[in-house]
């Protein structure tokens, strides 16, 4: 499973983006996949575990979403 950052969520539009950890293009998130992972409001910020699938238009969309915990620092 992939993780990455929230980049941008726009709660109106119901769809965000996640820039991947591993540096691969960025992948869109609808509102209802997060709402379906328990995941309420989704914030730029905010690491998600997923899996990425090709949409009817050609993009990335986040699917199998899990709230990924925050990477912590070396002392």
């Amino acid at each position: 499973m992939a993780e990455g950052k929230i980049k941008w969520f726009h709660t109106v539009l119901g769809c965000g983006a996640i820039v991947p950890d591993d540096g691969s293009p960025v992948v869109l998130v609808d509102a209802a996949e997060a709402a379906a992972a328990g995941i309420s409001r989704p914030s730029k910020g905010d690491r998600l575990g997923y899996e990425a699938v090709r949409g009817t238009s050609g993009r990335l969309w986040a699917t199998n979403l899990q709230a990924a915990p925050r990477a912590t620092q070396a002392p």
